[in-house]
């Protein structure tokens, strides 16, 4: 099984399944700090959050929800602690019952996380790699990576909230007369891909776009697509009336001028 589910044609990762993805580099009670804003490096700021709005969208989520949230993480770790105590509790514990605090609907774009992610944590997976190295040990394959797999009982706790949203990644939609099309997803793939690009290259400057610039230069590309597609089904008449307004006759014969 997968954590990965497809909104309108992009693939989010549940703020569930973060803690799982990221092998607990990231606890349920540090995200609530880095998703409310209450981080001084400020390591997921670039992150935006999601919820489920019924019956098929979505809103952002603000970081000021994740302070009850915090509370409520507090509050379990304050209660298994005092079963640990008497014996009665494990570490398991805590890694079952605390994802179940975190919202569910709640979700990250995963090519806004994953790079991010890669990033801002950096230091700490060079560590691990020096740790290893002193060990005699090379860096393991994948440990950068974002550990998307888990069991079908891991999922439905990660994907709960998302039933109305969420859809496969070949989205076909039956158009009137029964015949299938895939256009809207395949529009939005599109304009992902140009919005990866774009932010891409300013990154090789080490320039980091807001939301806003990566919205505006899309706005630029669609209204010169526009206009492209305007000058290219111009009537045939016109065509010929441009024309003849460059022939004239000379010496009795049509010459183009």
């Amino acid at each position: 099984m997968n954590v990965v589910v497809i909104i309108a044609g992009r693939e989010a990762i549940p703020v569930r399944a973060i803690p799982h993805v990221t092998r607990r580099t990231i606890t349920p009670d540090t995200l609530c700090k880095f998703l409310g804003h209450e981080d001084v490096l400020k390591r997921l700021l670039e992150v935006s959050v999601y919820s489920i709005q019924p019956p098929d969208g979505f809103a952002p989520y603000p970081p000021t929800a994740w302070d009850a949230i915090s509370d409520s993480l507090q509050d379990l770790s304050t209660n298994l602690k005092a079963k640990e105590n008497s014996g009665r509790t494990t570490r398991q514990d805590w890694r079952q019952q605390s994802p179940l605090k975190l919202p569910a609907g709640v979700f990250v774009w995963r090519d806004e996380f994953e790079p991010v992610y890669r990033r801002q944590w950096k230091g700490v997976f060079d560590d691990r790699a020096m740790e290893r190295l002193d060990e005699g040990l090379a860096e393991r394959a994948g440990e950068r990576d974002l550990h998307l797999d888990c069991t079908s009982a891991e999922r439905d706790v990660f994907v709960e909230g998302f039933e109305s949203v969420s859809a496969p990644a070949e989205v076909q939609h039956e158009s009137e007369e029964g015949t299938s099309s895939t256009a809207t997803v395949d529009w939005i793939a599109r304009v992902r891909a140009l919005a990866i690009e774009y932010i891409a290259r300013h990154k090789e400057q080490d320039l980091y776009p807001t939301q806003d610039d990566v919205c505006k230069h899309l706005t630029e590309v669609a209204r010169e697509k526009k206009n492209l597609r305007r000058s290219q089904k111009a009537p045939s008449f016109r065509l010929h009336q441009e024309k003849c307004h460059t022939e004239r006759l000379v010496d009795g014969e049509r010459t183009v001028i």
